[in-house]
């Protein structure tokens, strides 16, 4: 499991790199919202199995609109 989170967490970090960088504008903010987004889901349904009542996608619109704005 670690280890699976540990390659998903390079994986993402060289993205970031890579968008920041390397991409145009428009793309490196579609790919930063879309890590984003897949990172809220799992944050949220890590949470919902839980048991902790979640508010999933006004979460997920909330770190999406974060992105954009900054």
């Amino acid at each position: 499991m670690l280890a699976k989170r540990s390659v998903s967490g390079v994986a993402a970090g060289i993205l970031f790199v890579a968008a920041a960088f390397a991409c145009p504008p428009t793309l490196a903010w579609l790919i930063l919202v879309a890590v984003t987004s897949l990172a809220l889901l799992e944050f949220y349904a890590l949470l919902d199995r839980a048991g902790i009542p979640v508010f999933r996608y006004c979460g997920v619109i909330s770190g999406i609109a974060l992105v954009t704005v900054t």
